[in-house]
């Protein structure tokens, strides 16, 4: 009895605190003690964090891939030449440095070019060879190429040559008598470079005479 008459006098003690704060705390009458909670609203749901906006992601330019020359190269070559109705067949030994060690895109060399050309002169309705023309050309040589893919080191360029040209003119077809003499020579054309593989076409000559060439080689 005595517990309910406590429960009443607190029950209406709440009824008086209607209008005024309720403090938190704990309260003890008698043995039972009361704990008293502050009627707090519930605290609003945290507004979910905004995803940080999506920066433009710049493009990576990639620099662009630059094959790095070696400083001298030596490049044997081998090919066939065509003049009017005759073939001729040369090799040759190029050796050329770099003049511009900063590795632009394009490059330029310097060097030499040491050569043998042998010509038949073939009279084809006999197949008989009625003479034979048989050069050395020793020339200063001046290269240029570019990178056009770097993916599979493909460069293009052109290259250009002059110097003197030793020449022995064997006549076969009189008096088989070899003939002696010094033209001074000149050749140019394009280069075709794709993993250190030469492809070379152009045009050389001395005094009146010319020959398309097509030649391969590979640098070292």
């Amino acid at each position: 009895m005595k517990k309910t008459l406590l429960f009443l006098t607190v029950f209406f003690f709440f009824g008086f605190l209607i209008a005024e704060e309720v403090q938190v705390g704990e309260y003890t009458i008698e043995d039972v003690t009361i704990t008293l909670f502050e009627d707090r609203k519930p605290e609003p749901e945290p507004e979910p964090e905004k995803e940080p906006e999506v920066e433009k992601q710049k493009e990576e330019v990639e620099p662009e891939t630059k094959e790095k020359p070696e400083f001298f190269y030596v490049q044997p070559i081998a090919g066939i030449g065509v003049m009017m109705e005759h073939l001729s067949f040369t090799v040759a030994l190029d050796s050329y440095f770099l003049l511009n060690p900063q590795g632009r895109k394009m490059n330029f060399y310097l060097g030499t070019e040491i050569g043998f050309r042998y010509t038949p002169y073939i009279d084809y309705n006999t197949s008989f060879i009625e003479g034979r023309i048989f050069e050395v050309p020793i020339q200063a040589l001046f290269v240029f190429d570019a990178q056009i893919n770097p993916q599979y080191s493909t460069r293009l360029g052109g290259w250009f040559s002059f110097g003197p040209n030793l020449i022995w003119e064997n006549n076969l077809q009189e008096t088989n008598t070899m003939e002696y003499y010094t033209w001074l020579a000149w050749s140019t054309g394009a280069n075709i470079t794709m993993n250190n593989v030469v492809i070379r076409f152009g045009v050389t000559g001395y005094y009146t005479f010319f020959d398309f060439i097509l030649a391969v080689g590979y640098r070292f």
